[in-house]
């Protein structure tokens, strides 16, 4: 039975909601805070910096943009909600560590509380995986005659390289920021607009890849 435009609504509704956290929550942090974002720390960086792991925090901060672009694209959806899940694993096991040590009776535990949420947000890249399972089954497959009788099958390669395109101008955006402000914001969100592009122009034709 295929799903109704009700569910696939939900399933891009899920991708959308997680993309742009993981997407802002990255920006955020490489913009210094300069850059609007729904989930923080966004000085994450700065506090690593204190034990000798700035890359770390830059490492995260990278990785949450490429998983929000990767998300909100829609076209590499499954990649991004395969990627998600150890990104959230981490820091819900950090914020329900923090939780747990600074837990202090009748008070407000932020940490805690964050981790609540995060379990929610898990909850929901479960259900993206689930949706994507008939891309990942393969996994589970003993041998590797499956795969090697497949061929990798893509409707609009076109559309590929243009929303690969758009994430990477993007990506390039944080770079640009010692150099000119506002010229960053505006290439961050030319190339979002340009990797969401393919989504309103689709082309019919089904290319395939050995």
């Amino acid at each position: 039975m295929r799903p109704g435009p009700l569910y696939n609504f939900f399933i891009v509704s899920i991708r959308l909601f997680l993309g742009l956290i993981m997407f802002t929550s990255g920006m955020s942090k490489l913009f210094h805070g300069a850059f609007p974002g729904l989930i923080g720390p966004v000085w994450l960086t700065d506090e690593l910096l204190k034990y000798g792991l700035e890359y770390l925090g830059e490492f995260i901060a990278w990785s949450q943009t490429l998983i929000g672009l990767l998300l909100i694209t829609q076209r590499f959806a499954t990649l991004g909600a395969i990627m998600l899940l150890p990104m959230l694993l981490n820091i819900f096991m950090v914020m329900f560590s923090l939780g747990l040590h600074y837990y202090r009776p009748h008070e407000v535990n932020s940490a805690f509380n964050t981790s609540v949420i995060i379990a929610f947000f898990i909850c929901f890249n479960i259900i993206l995986l689930s949706h994507d399972y008939h891309r990942l089954k393969f996994i589970f497959h003993d041998g590797d005659d499956f795969t090697r009788s497949k061929q990798l099958k893509r409707k609009n390669l076109s559309g590929d390289y243009i929303a690969i395109g758009g994430m990477l101008i993007s990506l390039v955006g944080p770079l640009m920021y010692s150099w000119n402000k506002p010229f960053s914001y505006i290439v961050v969100i030319a190339g979002l607009v340009v990797s969401l592009f393919p989504l309103f122009v689709k082309k019919p034709e089904s290319k395939s890849l050995s």
